[in-house]
């Protein structure tokens, strides 16, 4: 498999049997919105793939749960930031649930690490990349020859983003690795106590602690928005490699917007789209769908045109699979036929190739269909064999993009009910129809659907 990598603009390949991702999570002070989502969502369906490929994957994504927003909102409610980031992380992991994102190997918070971040802090003092003014600590930038090279910006443009305007710093790029206390800190009751003083830790600091902590240095992938490239993964980069004198990251992997209607997201613009919001009109996998419909480097565009056109897509997926899963029953029923078989192989080969070129989700969604139409042109004629291999395999598939991982097979009938089914049969040839309904309605009572089709009779699940 070959991702992108943002530092370098190169395909690179992972090769690792053992492979390390850390990806960026929320900071808990609000409902999370789509775009959330589509972060969570793609670097979830890499972390299948790569399982899927044999590789043992350590999946870490963390939680900023002490931040600006958080403390202006527990100020606003008459809370703690901890009560604040309590209920948004419980809040952000229900909108998971329904996406059936995977559970992280690991979900580290950074309250739960204020002294590994505060030893991470004296190395960086003792090594002479930071320096401390009245309880605060920055990191000197001047002194990382390397900084920039991720986010490709020049000195000039780097100069002129002033992220924490402060005239005590030595240079205008430096950025905050401990914050002192504020009054709304201790109002908050967010604050810890330092070498420094009473305060908390910086943006950045948290997730170069955080990933050499769990991960180790170097790992192999670090994931997360666009957004993040500068300033945070820039500088996260600079603390990390700062410290332990090595590229701390193999691939920097980031997602592009996603749009609404057209335009960027963003509360600014009163356009902000929660999750839940359209997980419960259109359902979690009929979301994560959508948000896997484009590629993960482009921009994806949020509108309730492109969210139906998902749900029909999703949709004709579905009822292949009960088409597929109801024909093998019936056969599995009644008796093999000599059919066709299935050029699986194949299917296996494009699905694989199109996701190990960069994780093109949208190519692979595109097999999924191609092979579904043409077993679906082919559904009679092909033998119970060739059928059941289709099935098992297109199964396998969506699992790894998250979608109908808890597919109920379809049983063959016992022999009570084809005797039943038979009966039935009859009823209908005769016109007798009060009676067919009867036998149908005892099929329901076993939770079965009866469809009557010019091949015969099917049947599925309510």
């Amino acid at each position: 498999m070959r991702l992108f990598d943002t530092r370098t603009s190169s395909l690179i390949p992972v090769v690792e049997k053992r492979v390390k991702i850390y990806v960026c999570g929320i900071t808990p002070y609000d409902f999370s919105h789509l775009g959330h989502a589509r972060s969570a969502v793609i670097f979830d369906t890499l972390r299948r793939y790569l399982e899927f490929g044999g590789h043992e994957v350590v999946f870490v994504q963390n939680y900023t749960d002490v931040d600006d927003k958080i403390i202006n909102r527990a100020l606003k409610e008459g809370k703690t930031a901890k009560e604040v980031a309590e209920r948004f992380i419980a809040e952000f992991e229900k909108d998971m649930k329904a996406l059936n994102f995977k559970r992280p190997t690991y979900t580290p918070r950074v309250t739960e690490n204020i002294p590994e971040i505060i030893s991470f802090i004296e190395k960086l003092l003792e090594k002479g990349y930071a320096y401390e003014v009245n309880g605060d600590v920055y990191f000197h930038v001047p002194s990382f020859e390397k900084y920039g090279e991720l986010s490709k910006q020049s000195l000039e443009e780097l100069n002129q983003h002033r992220i924490e305007p402060d005239p005590r710093k030595k240079d205008v790029k430096d950025f905050a690795l401990w914050k002192s206390a504020k009054e709304e800190d201790f109002t908050a009751k967010a604050f810890f106590d330092s070498p420094w003083g009473l305060g908390r830790p910086g943006w950045h600091i948290e997730c170069s602690v955080m990933s050499s902590k769990f991960l180790g240095i170097p790992f192999e992938i670090h994931g997360g928005g666009r957004d993040l490239i500068f300033p945070h993964h820039e500088n996260e980069r600079a603390q990390t490699y700062a410290l332990f004198n090595v590229e701390p990251v193999k691939i920097w992997m980031h997602n592009d917007f996603l749009t609404i209607s057209g335009e960027k997201m963003s509360k600014s613009l009163g356009n902000i789209v929660r999750v839940r919001d359209v997980i419960a009109k259109y359902g979690g996998e009929v979301v994560r769908y959508f948000l896997l419909s484009a590629h993960y480097r482009s921009v994806l565009n949020y509108s309730e045109t492109e969210i139906e056109k998902a749900r029909k897509a999703y949709n004709y997926l579905r009822n292949s699979l009960l088409n597929v899963d109801m024909e093998i029953a019936y056969l599995k029923t009644f008796g093999d036929r000599k059919g066709y078989t299935f050029n699986v192989k194949g299917f296996e080969n494009d699905f694989v190739s199109a996701m190990e070129d960069d994780l093109n989700t949208p190519k692979a969604i595109a097999t999924l269909h191609r092979y579904a139409n043409a077993v679906n042109r082919d559904l009679h004629e092909l033998s119970l064999e060739a059928l059941e291999l289709f099935l098992q395999k297109m199964l396998r598939f969506l699992n790894v993009l998250g979608i109908f991982e808890g597919w109920r097979r379809i049983r063959p009938l016992e022999k009570e009910e084809v005797d039943l089914l038979l009966e039935r049969e009859i009823a209908r040839k005769s016109e007798d129809f009060e009676k067919a309904d009867k036998i149908r309605e005892k099929f329901r009572e076993k939770h079965f659907v009866l469809l009557d089709t010019k091949w015969g009779t099917r049947w599925r699940y309510e």
